[in-house]
């Protein structure tokens, strides 16, 4: 057993990328980033089960201030990640991550859009932001 995540996702996969400098990587919310790595299951599947890599998940303080996050990141909380995904572009995965937000076949939390990535997360409201440009 994978610890209750899907398939594709092990919990390591979001741990801090900080390497242990100034945490112990693990999530402060388990159940949460759990949760979160279930919707990023639905979104590989509505992708054909092309490969999701998170670049980013949890993050500790000090990590968050050192590549720049906002103070209530939500990755803080272990509820959120920047990934990228085989063979898609950003544009096609935003693209998909809003429409099962807006079909409710995941939760309709944060999504954020950037040239080289996508963020998601679970707030507990919609919210959208950048652009793929």
């Amino acid at each position: 057993m994978n610890n209750g995540y899907p398939p594709n996702f092990s919990p390591d996969e979001f741990s801090c990328k900080c390497n242990k400098r100034y945490c112990d990587g693990d999530s402060p919310n388990p159940a949460s980033t759990r949760h979160l790595a279930w919707v990023l299951q639905r979104v590989r599947d509505e992708l054909g089960g092309k490969a999701i890599h998170i670049n980013s998940g949890v993050r500790c303080l000090e990590w968050n201030k050192q590549v720049g996050g906002s103070p209530n990141s939500y990755h803080r909380k272990g509820m959120a990640a920047d990934l990228d995904v085989e063979e898609a572009s950003p544009e096609e995965v935003g693209d998909v991550i809003e429409q099962l937000m807006d079909s409710g076949k995941i939760p309709n939390g944060g999504l954020g859009r950037y040239p080289t990535f996508t963020h998601v997360d679970l707030k507990h409201r919609p919210s959208r932001w950048g652009s793929n440009d």
